[in-house]
């Protein structure tokens, strides 16, 4: 397992700000996964836009997972950034820089911890399949 380098981003994300920054931040990683590996994103306009699917084509990538709009339930993601939020509120920073070295701290601490990162992950396709009996539906835990 491993993650990415986290990308602070400022202002409004349009598709190509968001090609933008896939280019600058996915492309330069995607050949040290030694495993193989699935992009996910929600269904953000900038996300789901043609022009960022042709993106993903054109630099040779499978395109990103289809992932149901409401459901951040099954979203390993969203666990990790409760905890993320835990630590840096515990961080306390005064001071953009301060909030941006916490989310840092928070990033490579949360990521580098293979038994988070397995119990975050393991479970994963099981709740996919709730999700998909549910027919896209919230999950009960």
């Amino acid at each position: 397992m491993g993650s990415t380098k986290v990308a602070f981003v400022e202002g409004k994300v349009d598709a190509a700000a968001y090609q933008g920054i896939l280019q600058k931040h996915l492309l330069p990683v995607v050949g040290a996964f030694r495993v193989p590996w699935h992009f996910q994103q929600d269904g953000a306009t900038c996300h789901s836009a043609r022009s960022t699917m042709a993106w993903f084509a054109a630099n040779g990538l499978p395109p990103p997972i289809d992932w149901p709009p409401h459901s951040p339930d099954v979203s390993p993601i969203e666990n990790l950034w409760s905890l993320m939020v835990q630590d840096v509120n515990k961080e306390n920073p005064a001071t953009v820089d301060d909030l941006r070295k916490a989310i840092r701290g928070s990033w490579r601490a949360r990521t580098s911890d293979p038994i988070l990162m397995e119990n975050l992950l393991g479970g994963w396709r099981k709740r996919v399949l709730q999700l998909v009996d549910a027919k896209g539906g919230r999950l009960s835990y």
